[in-house]
């Protein structure tokens, strides 16, 4: 009996040492473990730092190489003010090229128009003042400066874009159909029940008037709804005798300051014969436009 406690604590004794070692072991790879990240962590950041280095020193070469091959110096421009009754803004712009020589010219080539630009007195520099309408371009217009001397022309693409610059002068309108939930039966027709969110560049109180929702079917108005100055508008409506093979389109729209019509389709869906709809695609130009008084589309 005694013999067999004696054995009993000896295994305990050996046991005790065991878990000693093993927690000792386990607290040296734990430390092993923490310096292994720390150093991995270290020489990550040490990459990404060399990364960005690289990728800083790889622009600035560009950027001189880009400059090297330029054919001017510098290059500025700056708009005036709007011009509410003709929509139109004046637009001064300065070039000074790396070479002049006496019969040197400059000219601005963009969306199909050319404006010359004259030598400023005594200077290096070439000076251009022209009126551009804010709705020319709808899109992109790039500008390209063309110089003419000893003959011989040579061009260069500046970093200048002018389309879209009613985008700087009148309000701005944006609209989304969202919780949507747009089914048909053959008892209550089409039925649309969601929400729509507007945001109003409203800074000013008289940005925006005559906000509405306009509901289409088979391209027919059937229904037109104020939104107020709400600017969450919850929407239950149901239009019955249509279903299979009818196309519903929902259109927020709305005029601002300056008498335009800003209009967006915010859903454009078809019913199927399974009671489920097919989404069509709001192309860019479709989803989006400015129109006059008239009807006629400035800009998308």
């Amino acid at each position: 009996m005694e013999k067999t406690i004696r054995n009993q604590k000896i295994i305990i004794a050996l046991l005790t040492v065991l878990l000693v070692y093993n927690l000792f072991a386990l607290s040296k790879l734990d430390s092993r473990l923490d310096n292994i990240n720390n150093n991995l962590s270290n020489s990550i950041q040490q990459v990404r730092s060399n990364v960005n280095s690289i990728i800083s020193e790889i622009g600035d070469i560009n950027r001189r190489d880009k400059q090297e091959a330029s054919l001017i110096t510098s290059f500025d421009f700056e708009y005036g003010e709007l011009d509410a009754e003709k929509m139109t803004v004046p637009v001064k712009v300065k070039i000074v090229p790396k070479a002049v020589v006496e019969d040197s010219a400059l000219a601005l080539e963009f969306g199909g128009e050319t404006v010359g630009l004259k030598k400023s007195g005594s200077s290096t520099a070439f000076t251009a003042e022209f009126e551009r309408d804010i709705f020319d371009g709808k899109g992109d217009v790039p500008v390209t400066l063309v110089i003419k001397a000893d003959g011989k022309s040579q061009t260069e693409d500046l970093e200048w874009n002018l389309g879209g610059l009613y985008w700087e002068y009148i309000p701005n309108s944006n609209a989304t159909f969202i919780f949507d939930d747009i089914t048909w039966s053959e008892k209550s027709g089409i039925i649309v029940d969601g929400t729509v969110v507007l945001m109003l560049d409203d800074e000013e109180s008289d940005n925006f008037k005559n906000a509405k929702l306009i509901y289409k079917v088979n391209g027919k108005v059937l229904a037109e709804e104020e939104t107020g100055d709400d600017e969450h508008i919850r929407i239950y409506k149901t239009f019955p005798g249509y279903g299979v093979g009818d196309t519903f389109e929902l259109y927020f729209e709305a005029e601002d300051k300056f008498g335009f019509i800003h209009e967006r389709m915010l859903k454009k869906i078809t019913m199927d014969e399974e009671g489920t709809v097919t989404e069509e695609a709001l192309t860019e130009d479709g989803s989006f436009v400015i129109k006059d008084r008239d009807g006629t589309v400035l800009c998308w």
